[in-house]
């Protein structure tokens, strides 16, 4: 999430004329954005819950699914 956060936002910096090529233009870039659309943190922050809620739903099931192998593979035995 952090480094496609980074890179995407360093590329609209980069490219986009509405931010100065400064350092205080990248960190608008990083943090604001443009006026017209949500803070740019805001995407970070939903793009890191997204990602932290899919891990653990995954972890999850794997695990669900390993539990019940090993049930099962204990009552054949």
């Amino acid at each position: 999430s952090l480094a496609f956060y980074l890179a995407t936002n360093t590329v609209a910096w980069a490219g986009d004329a509405f931010y100065p090529g400064t350092l205080a233009g990248w960190w608008q870039a990083m943090t604001a954005g443009h006026p017209e659309f949500p803070p740019t943190l805001w995407f970070f922050r939903n793009t890191l819950l997204g990602d932290l809620l899919f891990t653990g739903l995954f972890v999850a099931v794997v695990q669900g699914a390993a539990a019940r192998e090993i049930r099962g593979s204990a009552r054949r035995a």
